[in-house]
Parts: structure tokens; C-alpha cells; sequence
């Protein structure tokens, strides 16, 4: 790299640094290099501009040359983002062309909400403000994006079409590498200096890290006053804990009621463990009562049901739960239509549906019962007054079918769980 070359790196970082002061922990020891490859791969079968691996960046010269200082700067943003975001320990196993579409369609949306120039060719739907990425890559794969379209080998030819990275594209799922190049910087998966892939646990400490980094810029933020910042890194360290599915989360969050009767240095409490703290696991006896409250107003669908109750189903597989008690209710508990369920009892193959909504009836209801449950569980698409619900003195866990950014009155009390 030439002397040219490199002072004009320092005054890209210098200049994206003064806008984004609170990247600096993440991006200032990211390694810029002006090349065709990176990790042995000709980046020029898969990119037009540049690449990043999550710990350095790579342009390609033809780019770098022909491009303006405030180009540069953009293009740059966009890569540092992928980085800030995590997008490439999130790849995981997932379709790496969908995968750089749904993160780009990610990153530009706030870069644009920043005041950056998007160019035309670049990936941009403002459908997907404020998605994370991982809902986005479901969206393509649905067909849900306006500008992409997916299938399989040997469906309609199965082969990329011209188009880049989102315009008008065809991407064949059965084939990673397909395709034109892309016009945007692309993501790639993380790898080990000598070039191998990172194991499960690698890519769990490295996120990890990148998280405790964002953390601590964000209570930077807060204490010099700059809360709509700390607001938005709190999003980011959100986005990057790699998350269970909300059937996991489920079971978790049910496994973790009942009374404890002792600790054990046998098993490690895996949470203390991301901080650095070594902690027994508390082991729990079991759930002796848990009540699940069905809304069946009309407003949570039948597959949505019968797919929850099957988890259920699951869950009572994996976690003991002495007895489970079903109460369907709409504007009122539907008495006649509650079900207990002992180990081996299967659940309901169909619950009563119609009516109003009102949740407070049913938890008043649990309150009014002679003993108080381990965790009540209510299964509903949170529309009800929610924030004026007093608050019981048992667990709660909110099984919403509606995502809960969406929530309008949200309760002041329990998890919420996002059944989707």
C-alpha cells in the first residue's frame, strides 16, 4: 500500500469517526486493506465494492480509485455497520446471498434515517424500518420481498439474474455462490487466522465481546445526556445476543419457576458465565401448578393455537409439571371449557372461539383460587387495556402472537414472549 493510499484510509476513519464517536471501541482497530482478496477468496466474484469479515475491511482497487472521499465515507459506514451489528457471527448456517440482503436491507435503512446519501443501485425498502435482519431473511424466503425472489435449483432455471444484490433478483437457494457480483460490500463469515471456520463456541465469545463493547458505549451515552443514542446502541446490543427461538425462550422462562431446593456447582449458571461470574445452577423440584390462559376471542387463530399447544405438549415432555390447567376466556372465563391436565394427559384438540377480550377477568379468576400457580401462562394477541391490569403476585409469562414492538399498551408486568 502506498503512502497515498494510506493517508487516505486515516482520513476515512478520522472523518467517519468524528460522526460516530461511539463506534471508535469497535471500529478503531479494524484493519483496512485495498485488495482483490481476502481469506483467499477473489472478493471479485462476489462484490463490486468491498468485504468484511467482522474484523477487518477489504476494498477492491478498481473502487477505491474511482470513488469520491464521500462515497468512500458511506460505503464504509455500511461495512462498519455489518461489524457493529454482528451480521457476520448472525450468519451462522443461513444462505450467505439472502443472508447480505436482508443485512444491507438492515443497515441502510438506518443510514439513510442518518442523512447518508443511498445510492440508487443500492439495497433500500422501507418496508423493513426497523427490522432486524433475521426477520428480514425470513420475509425473502416467504416471497415477502418486493425485490428478490427465491428458489430452488431446477425451479424456473434456478439460476441468479442479473440485477446485483436485491434488484429484480432470482437467487437459487441450492446454489451459495451463484450469481452476479454484488453492488454493494458484502458480508462474509468469520474465520481463524489460518483461514478455518470458527467453532459454535468462538463465535459465542465473540459475540459476547462485541456486546460487552456496545454496552459500555451506551452508558457512555446515557451519562453525557445523549439518551436517543443509548436508546439505539441498547437496540443494537439487543439485535446481537444471539437469541433462542421463542420456544426455547418458553420453556426456558417455565423451567425457571417452581420453588428451589438447592444449588449445585455440578452445572454452571450459564448467565453469571457471560460476565465473567461463576454461580451454581438453583435446581428447581418442578412446577407443581401452572395455568395456561387461552384468549379465544377470535383474535388468536386456530394454527396459532394448536402450533402453541404443541409446544406446550413439548415442554411438559422436557420440564416436569405436576398439573397444567387450561382456562379459555374471551370477555369471561369460559368455565365450563377449562381443562386440567395431570403429566399424561394430552392437551384440548380444539378450544371454544368468539367473544370479546378481557384479561383482567382472567386473571382475576386466578387470584380467586384457593392456591396460588408457579407461573401462569396467557396465550393472546395483547389487545386489551394492558397497562391497567394491577399486577398479581404470581409469574407471568404474555405468549403474544403480535410482535411486541408493535404493542400499543403494553402491561407492566411479566415476559413477554413473542409467539410468531
Amino acid at each position: 500500500m502506498d503512502e497515498k493510499t494510506r493517508r487516505e484510509i486515516d482520513v476515512l476513519k478520522t472523518q467517519y469517526m468524528v460522526r460516530y464517536p461511539f463506534w471508535a471501541p469497535i471500529i478503531g482497530d479494524v484493519e483496512i486493506t485495498i485488495s482483490n482478496t481476502m481469506n483467499g477468496c477473489d472478493l471479485r466474484q462476489l462484490t463490486k465494492v468491498g468485504a468484511t469479515d467482522g474484523t477487518r475491511i477489504c476494498f477492491l482497487p478498481e473502487w477505491w480509485e474511482q470513488s469520491a472521499t464521500g462515497s468512500r465515507v458511506t460505503e464504509f459506514a455500511h461495512e462498519a455497520e455489518h461489524i457493529i451489528r454482528g451480521h457476520h457471527f448472525r450468519m451462522r448456517t443461513r444462505h450467505p446471498r439472502v443472508w447480505n440482503i436482508a443485512t444491507d436491507d438492515e443497515i441502510n435503512n438506518h443510514l439513510d434515517g442518518d442523512g447518508h446519501t443511498i445510492g440508487a443501485d443500492w439495497i433500500l425498502n422501507k418496508k423493513y424500518k426497523g427490522w432486524e435482519a433475521e426477520k428480514i431473511y425470513a420475509d425473502i424466503l416467504k416471497g415477502g420481498h418486493p425485490n428478490v425472489k427465491v428458489m430452488k435449483g431446477g425451479q424456473g432455471g434456478g439460476q441468479d439474474q442479473p440485477g446485483g444484490h436485491g434488484n429484480g433478483t432470482v437467487i437459487d437457494l441450492s446454489d451459495p455462490n451463484a450469481g452476479e457480483p454484488s453492488d454493494h460490500g458484502v458480508v462474509m463469515e468469520p474465520t481463524n487466522e489460518d483461514g478455518s471456520r470458527m467453532t459454535d463456541a468462538q463465535i459465542k465469545e465473540g459475540m459476547e465481546d462485541l456486546n460487552g463493547k456496545i454496552q459500555n458505549a451506551a452508558q457512555v451515552a446515557k451519562r453525557i445526556g445523549n439518551s436517543n443514542m443509548a436508546d439505539r446502541l441498547r437496540e443494537i446490543s439487543d439485535a446481537t445476543i444471539q437469541k433462542r427461538s421463542w420456544k426455547e425462550e418458553l420453556r426456558f422462562a417455565v423451567s425457571n419457576t417452581g420453588d428451589p431446593i438447592c444449588d449445585t456447582w455440578t452445572r454452571l449458571d450459564r448467565r453469571p458465565m457471560a460476565m465473567r461470574m461463576w454461580q451454581p445452577t438453583i435446581v428447581r423440584e418442578g412446577v407443581k401448578w401452572c395455568v395456561l390462559l387461552n384468549d379465544v376471542s377470535g383474535s388468536v387463530g386456530d394454527h396459532e393455537t394448536m402450533m402453541f399447544y404443541s409446544t406446550i405438549k413439548q415442554i411438559r415432555s422436557q420440564v416436569k409439571i405436576q398439573e397444567m390447567t387450561i382456562v379459555p376466556f374471551n370477555s369471561e372465563v369460559l368455565k365450563e371449557s377449562i381443562v386440567t391436565l395431570k403429566p399424561n394427559t394430552p392437551p384440548p384438540k380444539k378450544v371454544p372461539a368468539g367473544g370479546g377480550t378481557s384479561i383482567a377477568t382472567a386473571i382475576d379468576w386466578v387470584r380467586k383460587q384457593k392456591k396460588k400457580p408457579d407461573v401462569v401462562i396467557i396465550l393472546t394477541d395483547m389487545e386489551d387495556y394492558l397497562s391497567q391490569i394491577k399486577k398479581p403476585d404470581f409469574p407471568v409469562i404474555w405468549a403474544s402472537t403480535t410482535d411486541p414492538k408493535s404493542i400499543g399498551s403494553k402491561p407492566s408486568f411479566g415476559k413477554i414472549i413473542h409467539v410468531c
